[in-house]
């Protein structure tokens, strides 16, 4: 074998390695629990999940992509080993889930479930952090929540009159410094 060839060899083998390590989440889903709480769910790559557990303190939960307002931080507290996503669904431990999240072209059949939070539809953005093992991911990915009819999401007229406060309290401010 060439020197060439050995390297190229060396440099696949490590970058193989270096991904693998870096996405141990390949879906997340979540269940409405029907009385104003949803449980989070994170589908594991590889392996049977022996205990829940956080490398990285827990699953991150923020409003925006940047990752600059932080809404939750949830723990893993449970685990469902060789279960599929339609057997989940199916028996209504799922009440919704989002492919793709790193490479998702497998049904890998492990699961680690949070603590139940107040979570309403919508677009959220979920990051566990770096830090290898259990539930390290390689960056944020925006998770679209669906289908959660027990969560109220905040109603535009109350965001409104939220708004037109703030703004009559800086008014009411910059009147007081003059």
């Amino acid at each position: 074998m060439t020197k060439a060839k050995k390297i190229l060899l060396a440099a696949v083998g490590m970058f193989g390695i270096a991904s693998a390590a870096n996405a141990h989440f390949v879906t997340f889903g979540w269940k409405d629990n029907g009385n104003g709480t949803v449980t989070l769910f994170g589908e594991h790559w590889h392996g049977d999940v022996t205990t829940p557990y956080s490398d990285n303190g827990g699953l991150h939960i923020y409003s925006d992509a940047g990752l600059t307002n932080l809404l939750f931080t949830v723990q893993w507290t449970g685990y469902i080993l060789n279960s599929t996503r339609a057997t989940l669904l199916g028996n209504g431990t799922l009440t919704g889930y989002q492919d793709g999240i790193n490479n998702d072209y497998f049904n890998y059949a492990d699961w680690m479930s949070t603590t139940p939070l107040a979570l309403a539809n919508g677009t959220y953005y979920f990051f566990t952090g770096t830090n290898c093992c259990i539930d390290t991911m390689d960056e944020a990915v925006a998770v679209t929540i669906r289908g959660v009819t027990s969560v109220p999401a905040p109603e535009p007229a109350s965001l409104a009159l939220l708004g037109i406060g703030l703004l009559g309290f800086g008014v009411a401010r910059r009147k007081l410094a003059k």
